[in-house]
């Protein structure tokens, strides 16, 4: 037999051959370096790590090319390369974008209906900027609650200058002036709430509700003694954080009188329908590439307003009647104050919450809200069931009182910075109305 000879060209075409293995494992080697510079710098907006990912992709998808015969992955590469150029050429040519003031001037806070004149896209180009804002400041006076306690905390002796106003942190952990837990012969009132009760203040001059109500009583006629209220109200806090504060900070002030102002916070566990009613629209992050940006937004917007429409769906699942709330995890809240106050014999006074719409509203503010309040209308129906619950707890237990501070307020959304955070003027008419039906419980001398 004879014996089959080797061209030259054919021992080399063998050598690659016996070398593809390994030249295809650093083409993956280095492709996969390529995506994780690209990932990297699109999710840290990190130009010089993102640009040469991005290019070297398709620069090894044209290597590939030539290992790979089947058309269908030709025409994915291709299209690769054209998507690559086409978003290189745009962000070549892409104009720069005027650079957005830290701060909106003051005459240009569209913090209400009026002042963004109805269009719901302005207000929420502010309220993205004040929440933002606001979430980066209230880290700086809020620390990690123990593992029993509240989420978190206020940090003694802290300040900041959130906006115009300045926002004090006391040594024992309340916004409020100095106070000595030992309260002599005063008459101490304690306030609980979220963030509307410890104040959403904006100018110097602002201060929370507590201390309108503070000063009201101080000039109420026939005070036999001195009243002094303290603010325990915190930032994003339920009425469970609230409880579990209790036994260690809130009791040991020996008060006389306890107000509860909770609502918003808990309306998600009033029905455990799981909404979350804090969710904000989406708001651009920032990108190496703009129009990769863009479109990212508006990806995320569109998702967002999917969930919008389907709010009411949402919303109808959610009703429930007053039957249920006390069972809810809300409604056992409300039930362990009013026990716990009752166990320590503190009289306490849960106060109806309010918002800047309400039932009555009509259809074209609703939706104003609800282009930054996704679940605005399951808010109205939460904030009705939860009135009715705390009603049949001051009717059914002794030493609790509900006040209705709902006149001229609730669904007034001229008093209201957003959906349930007061202006100077809502919190003023807050404290009003609560002095109305407080003065039974203070100690005031009964006129003849």
């Amino acid at each position: 037999m004879g014996t089959r000879s080797i061209l030259p060209g054919q021992r080399g075409g063998e050598r690659i051959r016996r070398w593809m293995p390994l030249l295809w494992a650093l083409w993956a080697l280095c492709l996969g370096v390529a995506v994780w510079l690209m990932a990297t710098g699109y999710r840290y907006d990190v130009a010089a790590y993102f640009y040469p990912g991005f290019c070297l992709i398709p620069f090894l998808l044209i290597l590939s090319k030539r290992g790979v015969s089947r058309v269908l992955v030709h025409n994915l590469i291709n299209t690769w390369l054209l998507l690559t150029g086409l978003v290189l050429i745009w962000d070549l040519f892409e104009i720069p974008r005027k650079e957005e003031s830290p701060e909106p001037p003051t005459t240009e806070r569209a913090f209400s209906f009026e002042a963004a004149q109805g269009d719901p896209l302005v207000f929420r180009n502010w309220w993205t900027y004040y929440v933002r804002e606001w979430g980066r400041l209230f880290e700086l006076i809020t620390e990690p609650g123990p593992p029993e306690g509240p989420r978190s905390r206020l940090i003694p002796n802290t300040e900041i200058t959130f906006l115009n106003s300045q926002y004090s942190i006391n040594s024992l952990g309340f916004r409020n002036r100095e106070v000595s837990v030992d309260k002599g012969d005063q008459f101490r009132i304690v306030v609980l709430g979220e963030s509307t009760t410890m104040g959403m203040t904006m100018e110097p001059e602002d201060r929370p509700w507590s201390e309108w109500l503070e000063s009201f009583i101080r000039d109420e006629p026939g005070l036999m003694r001195e009243v002094e209220i303290i603010n325990a109200g915190v930032a994003a806090h339920t009425l469970g954080d609230s409880l579990a504060r209790l036994q260690d900070e809130i009791l040991p002030l020996n008060p006389d009188l306890i107000i509860s102002y909770h609502g918003y916070n808990g309306f998600e566990q009033l029905t455990g329908t799981g909404l979350d009613l804090h969710e904000m629209p989406p708001f651009p992050i920032p990108r190496p590439s703009k129009i990769l940006e863009r479109l990212e937004h508006q990806w995320r917007l569109a998702a967002y307003n999917r969930r919008r429409l389907n709010q009411d769906e949402a919303f109808a699942h959610a009703a429930l009647g007053d039957a249920g709330t006390l069972n809810s995890v809300c409604g056992q809240w409300n039930l362990r104050l009013v026990e716990a106050t009752a166990d320590a014999g503190i009289p306490l006074v849960l106060l109806s919450f309010n918002m800047a719409v309400n039932q009555e509203s009509s259809e074209e503010l609703i939706e104003f809200y609800r282009q930054s309040f996704l679940y605005v209308k399951f808010a109205i129906h939460a904030n009705q069931i939860h009135t009715h619950l705390l009603k049949r707890l001051a009717k059914e237990h002794a030493g609790v009182e509900f006040l209705d501070t709902a006149p001229g307020l609730n669904g007034v959304h001229s008093h209201y910075i957003d959906l349930v955070h007061f202006t100077e003027s809502g919190r003023e008419l807050l404290a009003q109305n609560i002095l109305s039906g407080l003065r039974p419980l203070l100690p005031i001398t009964p006129e003849d």
